[in-house]
């Protein structure tokens, strides 16, 4: 497989699976942030969320290892 593809195979998978990882988040966090009977509305700040996760070095263990499954 030539260099180029592979990068834009690795590039796919990647954005394939940040995309995924968004929407799960979004149909995890968005119900309850809509609930009436939730009260504490404030703990539930996807933007801050995402953050950290993405920051997290599970997270970037799980990209580092689908970007090089990808790339072989």
């Amino acid at each position: 497989m030539p260099e180029e593809n592979k990068y834009t195979n690795a590039v796919l998978t990647l954005s394939n699976f940040v995309e995924e990882f968004v929407n799960h988040i979004g149909l995890s966090i968005i119900p309850l942030m809509n609930d009436e009977h939730v009260e504490q509305k404030e703990d539930l700040n996807l933007e801050e969320f995402v953050k950290q996760f993405s920051e997290s070095k599970s997270f970037q263990m799980k990209v580092f290892e689908i970007f090089k499954e990808s790339m072989e």
